[in-house]
């Protein structure tokens, strides 16, 4: 009934998240693949999935899974920009091409770019040894002092990152 309802309509497409409205803030929990995938068969048009999408894996589950035609990612994306890349980044490289692409077309506040900021270094930022990065990010409305920012976590973390390697 409400597949019909939604074509007839004129959607050209639908983005299904695959959550309740109860499941948000500490209630989140996860997204119903099979709902998702319910949807997909009822309806012609494409279907986006969204919801538990952390890494590239769970891209190409939730495609298997569900059937859709796309997944797009929100929190997950926040915390690992280099998700659907399937590449691994560093927390610094990860800061400096996101600032430079702010710099280059930037938000409409400075708030949204420390927003990304905070989410990337999330772990980071939680270690007592890193206070001092915390507060930089935290005060500053400047591109280059989230810069100073990158290069700070990379002499931190440069030589164990490199004999880590495989």
């Amino acid at each position: 009934k409400y597949a019909k309802m939604i074509e007839s309509a004129g959607a050209t497409l639908v983005a299904v998240h695959g959550r309740t409205r109860e499941q948000k803030g500490a209630d989140t929990g996860l997204a119903s693949w099979e709902h998702i995938k319910a949807v997909r068969k009822a309806i012609k048009i494409p279907v986006i999935a969204n919801g538990n999408i952390q890494c590239l894996d769970d891209v190409n589950d939730c495609l298997e899974t569900t059937g859709v035609d796309a997944v797009m990612s929100a929190e997950g994306i926040l915390y690992n920009p280099a998700l659907y890349s399937g590449k691994p980044i560093t927390v610094w490289q990860a800061v400096r091409e996101y600032t430079e692409l702010a710099r280059k077309y930037p938000p409409p506040t400075f708030s949204y770019v420390r927003g990304h900021i905070f989410k990337f270094l999330h772990h980071i930022l939680l270690l007592p040894e890193h206070a001092n990065v915390r507060q930089l990010v935290a005060k500053t409305h400047s591109y280059d002092a989230l810069l100073q920012v990158a290069d700070l976590l990379e002499q931190f973390y440069k030589k164990s990152h490199t004999e880590f390697k495989v």
